[in-house]
């Protein structure tokens, strides 16, 4: 019991059932970052089927690449640029404000607060907008805990089951996405920092559930509800899975903003889904 407790390992809720002429494949809401592992579900589901698709590559150097292209050049603009300053600055003690940190009162520990501070605006400066973000929600992801990942664990037991692994989209397709993110929803996000906590809280509790319809009503005004991640994604998404879907049994892991428009047309092409959990 003690054990089962303190575990990190939970049961996947957010999965469906996709089934036509007597094949049956999975589709799998991916939390791409997590409070919990969902490791025994997904070696289950993993090893019930051949191929296994992610929405786009996971390797280390296509992470890099990420990275790499989120760094401004003198055309571009920074957070910096657009979010007023104190905001930032508000936000950027949010993420340093640690438990230890509140009962510290001496010097030393308030010039390294400084420091610490004037590090995160140094390096803000050379990111463009949405890697800016991305860089800060990150941080903030990890300061609550939030160290795993449902597309990496995945992908990390696909690999070590011998499956066939199949990318959606190519990385730069994936990082020309990001690039169109509209900079008003992420400063508007930004701006509601204080309501990040309350969030992410919602957001694990319906991910929990395998709540779908919860979940994407709590996530309207994340920065990626937007056309360039999801609409015009959502088609290719469905448009570059679908043949394999055709072909045999396989497990499709895709955000879990893709799901509606991803399972609206799967209904519409006479494909049945149902949960699985």
């Amino acid at each position: 019991m003690i054990r089962r407790i303190f575990s990190r390992d939970r049961k996947l809720k957010m999965i469906w059932a996709i089934r036509k002429n007597n094949l049956e494949s999975y589709l799998i809401g991916s939390a791409h970052f997590s409070l919990y592992r969902f490791e025994r579900s997904l070696g289950y589901y993993i090893s019930k089927v051949d191929t296994v698709l992610f929405e786009g590559p996971l390797d280390e150097k296509s992470m890099n690449k990420v990275i790499q292209r989120g760094f401004k050049t003198s055309d571009d603009r920074s957070l910096l640029d657009v979010v007023e300053h104190g905001v930032l600055r508000d936000l950027i003690q949010k993420l340093l404000l640690s438990d230890s940190y509140q009962f510290a009162t001496g010097y030393h520990f308030k010039d390294l607060h400084k420091q610490i501070e004037e590090s995160y605006i140094e390096q803000l400066k050379e990111l463009k907008v949405w890697s800016g973000f991305f860089a800060l929600w990150s941080e903030f992801l990890k300061k609550i805990q939030w160290k795993y990942s449902v597309d990496k664990e995945a992908y990390k037991i696909a690999k070590k089951l011998n499956k066939q692994i199949v990318f959606l989209e190519t990385i730069d397709e994936q990082i020309q996405a990001l690039e169109n993110i509209p900079v008003k929803r992420i400063l508007s996000f930004i701006k509601n920092f204080e309501q990040w906590d309350k969030y992410s809280k919602k957001y694990k509790k319906y991910y929990l559930k395998g709540d779908i319809q919860n979940l994407m009503f709590i996530s309207e005004n994340f920065p990626t509800r937007c056309e360039s991640i999801v609409e015009k994604r959502d088609l290719i998404l469905y448009e570059r899975m679908r043949p394999f879907l055709e072909r045999n049994s396989i497990l499709v892991f895709c955000g879990t903003i893709h799901i509606k428009g991803i399972t609206d047309r799967l209904i519409q092409n006479g494909y049945k889904i149902k949960p699985y959990h």
